[in-house]
């Protein structure tokens, strides 16, 4: 198996060969999104890859016929290692293709020159999604050291096929102010350590980063940096919880449907399991509604059953499952 720079030495035909192979391509998962906006997305990606100076493009080509049978892709995360204070890069897409002998070769030699390759660029430590159908490459992953720091289902809520639940409540969810920012970052720095998400799974990161982590992610929420809009949930003037959300659109023409994301989301333990949190995800929705999304989806850590309840009775529907390893150099 021989691996090398694709960014170097392969042409448009190796590129093809990846968007027409890869079985992974973005929204995969979202049956609405069709395979030609699956293949621009992806194309995008690549085209994104080798137009940035740091980013890594390995292909891996078979012995006996010299055709590309995988790739990788690997670039920097610069928030990520400026917070942590290490080199942190993530594995964009790790896919592999073929008969199954062929893939397990193929997804070996991949990962070891993956690691060779981070070595030589300084990357201290390594993040990574894979789709659960991926098992030999989860495996692979495993053989050189990457280890599974978090199990995600992915959920999905169709804005044009399906009704809204009716509220369950009276409680008031409204958009958040600047007067709320301070009670939000000190809402969010205390939400996620016992769940635990993958930061905090990780013993090399230290629990007070993670925790600063969602605080300084809520605070760039605010500032609209990290999010397009976030609903807080107001108990008597009191801010008891929140929803952070993106309007994806149709990503710049390429998607044949508009989406949004759900991406932070907490509630005050005392105000749990009295039908606040069903009513955030409807007033989530009724948002993304109001910006013309299609379709809503939202990830959560598989352990994260209180969530996943709600979720099921509002409507929303499991599409997909994946895992987040981290690899450190040693």
């Amino acid at each position: 198996m021989n691996v090398i720079d694709l960014k170097k030495f392969a042409g448009e035909e190796e590129f093809d060969t990846i968007v027409e192979q890869y079985r992974f391509k973005p929204f995969w998962w979202v049956r609405q999104v069709d395979s030609a906006s699956q293949s621009r997305l992806m194309r995008r990606h690549l085209e994104q890859m080798r137009e940035t100076e740091t980013a890594v493009i390995l292909g891996a080509y078979s012995q006996h016929d010299l055709e590309l049978c995988g790739f990788v892709t690997l670039s920097p995360l610069v928030w990520d290692s400026e917070h942590f204070g290490v080199s942190v890069w993530r594995v964009g897409h790790l896919g592999v293709w073929g008969d199954l002998a062929l893939q397990r070769e193929t997804a070996c030699a991949l990962v070891h020159s993956l690691v060779s390759r981070a070595y030589s660029v300084g990357a201290q430590t390594l993040f990574i999604w894979i789709p659960l159908d991926a098992i030999c490459v989860i495996h692979a992953l495993e053989s050189v050291g990457f280890h599974i720091m978090e199990s995600q289902v992915y959920w999905a809520f169709d804005l044009k096929g399906q009704t809204l639940p009716l509220p369950k409540t009276d409680a008031v969810y409204r958009a958040h102010t600047l007067a709320d920012t301070e009670s939000l970052v000190a809402l969010a720095r205390r939400m996620y350590t016992p769940i635990p998400d993958r930061f905090h799974a990780d013993p090399q990161f230290p629990v007070a980063a993670s925790d600063e982590l969602y605080a300084r992610w809520l605070y760039n929420s605010c500032t609209g940096e990290a999010a397009d809009h976030i609903l807080v949930l107001d108990v008597n003037g009191r801010v008891a919880g929140y929803s952070t959300m993106r309007f994806l659109d149709d990503q710049a023409g390429l998607c044949n449907i508009r989406m949004g994301q759900l991406l932070l989301g907490a509630i005050e333990p005392e105000f749990r399991q009295k039908g606040l949190y069903d009513d955030l995800l409807r007033s989530s929705l009724l948002w993304l509604q109001s910006v013309q999304a299609d379709l809503a989806f939202v990830g959560t850590q598989s352990n994260n059953i209180m969530a996943q309840m709600g979720m099921a009775r509002s409507g929303w529907r499991p599409v997909c499952g994946g895992l987040s390893l981290h690899f450190w150099q040693s």
